[in-house]
């Protein structure tokens, strides 16, 4: 058996959830290849790009950029340099485009472009794999006329080609056209290169799809593609339509689209057989009308998943639901009813040691006795949901940004997210390094992201140094990811 590399060392760390120990192993790897073969070598270069892909699986995509630029600076040797530095120019691309920096990406892929050209031609699959990450730029860019091309010479390459990436190719090309509108000048259905494709590759191309329009920045253009996709799916995917249908929902919210989201929570609930999974569509369909404004249906509709979760005897759904329903009420400026489910939500989520239902309820709870005028209530549920929960849990940090408007005499305010983040990423990085090192640690916010204020208590060694910095940066995108970005 070969010996395993030290990215297969690293996925294993990966898996199991050791974060700090993977990224170090690749740590190692790329100070191993810089001193073994140095900066201008392949080693060096892939293990830069094999880092730039663990940050990317952990939500840090602003970590790997740096990385995937060492690797595209490294001067590698040879056809297999330069084939290796188009891959290496594709991903940094692909990054920037995943941050938002449109314009950066754009000349990065522009460049990867020319490169793959003068390697492939332009007839060549090679060519089009730097198409399409090219156009889908340009489509979030708003550019979807000088998109539209691309998009169609992308499609063109892989079906003459007979390459597997035609399925993310059609869902490109079908966002592009519905991006353009009447501009876009096609009378067939967008999505019709799918009758042609074999089951696999059709699933496929559906699924990339349903990912492209959830991922796409104009929400309107996005739900069209998936009112396109319902008929293939319908007659060719069946069992794909709860992905489609709660995909529909996700962006017909983004959308402001009310009646296509409630359509879509109406659809899911018709095809969810598990009792459980129809509570929590009851629960998106509930908070649906709610933002519709269709108040009477909706507390109609939390009150049937309420009394479906009591039924079933599932305690973190119950709690789960009278959460919902009590924070939903509590809008309404009915506080009595409210308080009696937020109240409940606790009990039974405590009674039944459902920790992580105990934790949102306890902020939910203490949140609305704030938010009433009662401080000295609020403030032992704030801090018991925030130990019961972990740090990067959004909710918890929701409650520490209360705890805080309390400790600071705010009263009902809802605190300095500032503070409640630095408090936060103490408490995730804390194991990680030496109890009588970090003196303070403060975040302040700013236009490209958040930004760390670090006073030591002592001199570090170098070692120590180099580990606290990577250990708070991994911090931070935890806390981008449990804040939702």
């Amino acid at each position: 058996m070969a010996a395993m590399t030290a990215w297969d060392r690293a996925l294993v760390q990966f898996r199991a959830g050791e974060l700090l120990a993977a990224e170090e192993i690749l740590q190692r790897a790329i100070d191993q290849a810089e001193a073994r073969h140095g900066t201008d070598s392949a080693p060096f270069a892939e293990a830069c790009f094999d880092l730039a892909s663990l940050m990317a699986a952990m939500g840090d995509h602003r970590r790997g950029i740096a990385l995937l630029r060492r690797a595209v600076a490294a001067q590698v040797p040879g056809e297999e340099g330069a084939r290796a530095r188009l891959t290496w120019l594709m991903n940094l691309g692909e990054f920037l485009h995943t941050v938002g920096d449109l314009a950066e990406a754009e000349a990065v892929l522009r460049e990867g472009l020319a490169g793959r050209e003068a390697l492939y031609g332009d007839e060549h699959p090679g060519y089009a794999f730097g198409l399409e990450p090219l156009a889908a730029v340009l489509l979030d860019a708003g550019r979807v006329a000088e998109a539209l091309p691309l998009v169609d010479q992308t499609l063109g390459i892989f079906w003459e080609h007979g390459h597997p990436r035609v399925a993310p190719a059609i869902g490109l090309r079908a966002l592009a056209i519905r991006m353009a509108g009447p501009d876009a000048e096609v009378d067939e259905d967008p999505l019709q290169p799918l009758g042609a494709l074999p089951d696999e590759l059709f699933a496929d191309a559906v699924h990339q799809a349903i990912s492209r329009a959830q991922a796409a920045r104009d929400a309107t253009a996005a739900l069209a593609l998936l009112h396109d996709l319902l008929p293939w799916v319908s007659e060719r995917l069946p069992r794909s339509l709860r992905d489609l249908h709660a995909a529909q929902s996700n962006v017909a919210r983004a959308a402001g689209d009310h009646d296509a989201r409630i359509a879509a929570f109406l659809e899911l609930s018709a095809l969810s057989p598990d009792p459980l999974d129809r509570i929590e569509v009851q629960l998106g369909l509930a908070m649906a009308h709610g933002d519709a404004g269709e108040h009477a249906d909706a507390e109609r509709v939390y009150a049937q998943a309420v009394a479906a979760a009591e039924e079933l005897g599932a305690p973190s759904l119950l709690a789960q639901a009278r959460r919902d329903a009590g924070l939903y009420l509590a809008e309404r400026g009915r506080r009595a009813e409210a308080a009696s489910l937020l109240a409940d939500a606790v009990a039974g989520a405590r009674e039944d040691e459902a920790m992580e239902e105990l934790g949102k309820s306890l902020i939910a709870q203490g949140i609305f006795l704030q938010h009433g005028g009662d401080a000295a209530a609020a403030r032992p549920l704030l801090q018991e949901g925030v130990d019961t929960l972990p740090p990067d849990d959004a909710d918890a940090l929701a409650g520490r940004s209360h705890l805080d408007a309390i400790d600071g005499g705010l009263g009902c305010g809802c605190g300095d997210a500032e503070r409640a983040l630095a408090a936060a990423l103490r408490a995730l990085v804390a194991p990680d390094i030496p109890a009588d090192l970090l003196a303070d640690l403060r975040i302040q916010m700013a236009d490209d992201g958040p930004r760390m204020d670090v006073q030591l208590a002592r001199e570090p060694t170098d070692e120590e140094l180099e580990r606290l910095d990577r250990v708070l940066q991994q911090g931070l995108a935890r806390l981008r990811q449990g804040a939702g970005g």
